[in-house]
C-alpha cells in the first residue's frame, strides 16, 4: 500500500516546481548577495582576483616574473579573497553541472559481455565523466585509452602477446589494432570503429578544444561497437 502511494506521487501531478539547475543558480545568486555588502569598486577588485586564481590555477602555468602566485597563495588566508576565489570556481563548476544535466541524456551506457580490466573500466568510467562535464578533447583522449588498454587486455587474453612484451615494446593503439587485425580477434564493424576512434583522437589532439562535443559523442560510440 505504501509502495503505490508513493508511485502515484511520482508519476502523477506535475512534478517539481523548478529544475534542479534553477537550485544551483539560485545558490550562487544567495552568494552574489554576500558581495552586496561591499562598495562596487570592493566587488570588482574581488572579481577580478578571483578570475585570475581561476585562471592561474587551472592553466598550471605562471610567468618568470609573475609574483602573483606567491602572493595568492597568502592572500587565500583573507576570508573575503578566499570568497572571491571560491565565487570563481563555483561558477564554472555551476555552469558545467548544467550542461550535465542536458548531456546525461544523451550518454547512453556502453553495454558489453567482455570482461573488462579494471584499468580499461577506469578509462571508461572517465570517459563518461569528461563528456558529461563538456571536457570533450579528454573524453576522446580517455576513449583511446580504454581502446588500447582493451587490445593490450585482448591480445594477452588471445596468447598473442604476453603483459611483458607488451611493456618492453610501448606499442600505440594502432600498432596493437594492426596486430589484433592480423591474429582476425576483431570482427570488421569493430575493426573500422577502432580506427575511426584512433583517426578521432590525432585529429582532436592537434586542433584547438572548443566545439569538440560531437566529436565526443562519436568517439564513445566508436569505443561501444569495438567492446561490443
Amino acid at each position: 500500500m505504501e509502495k503505490d502511494k508513493a508511485l502515484d506521487e511520482i508519476f502523477t501531478g506535475n512534478g517539481p516546481e523548478f529544475e534542479v539547475w534553477n537550485h544551483l543558480y539560485s545558490g550562487l545568486d544567495l552568494a552574489r548577495v554576500e558581495l552586496d555588502k561591499l562598495s562596487e569598486e570592493g566587488r570588482g577588485i574581488l572579481t577580478r582576483f578571483g578570475q585570475r586564481v581561476f585562471s592561474q590555477r587551472t592553466s598550471l602555468t605562471v610567468e618568470p616574473d609573475d609574483t602573483f602566485a606567491a602572493f595568492s597563495q597568502q592572500a587565500l588566508d583573507v576570508p573575503w579573497l578566499k570568497f572571491a576565489a571560491d565565487m570563481a570556481f563555483a561558477e564554472q563548476a555551476v555552469c558545467r553541472a548544467e550542461k550535465a544535466l542536458v548531456r546525461y541524456v544523451e550518454l547512453q551506457p556502453i553495454l558489453t559481455r567482455y570482461k573488462l580490466s579494471d584499468v580499461a573500466s577506469k578509462y571508461l568510467q572517465e570517459a563518461g565523466q569528461t563528456f558529461l562535464f563538456s571536457f570533450d578533447a579528454a573524453c576522446v583522449a580517455f576513449c583511446n585509452a580504454a581502446l588500447e588498454q582493451t587490445l593490450r587486455d585482448l591480445l594477452v587474453d588471445a596468447n598473442v602477446m604476453t603483459n611483458r612484451e607488451l611493456q618492453r615494446s610501448q606499442s600505440t593503439a594502432n600498432t596493437l589494432l594492426e596486430r589484433a587485425a592480423r591474429e582476425n580477434l576483431l570482427p570488421e564493424a569493430a575493426e573500422q570503429a577502432a580506427r575511426d576512434l584512433i583517426a578521432k583522437r590525432n585529429k582532436v589532439m592537434h586542433r584547438r578544444f572548443e566545439g569538440l562535443k560531437d566529436e565526443a559523442l562519436k568517439a564513445r560510440e566508436n569505443l561501444g561497437v569495438v567492446l561490443q
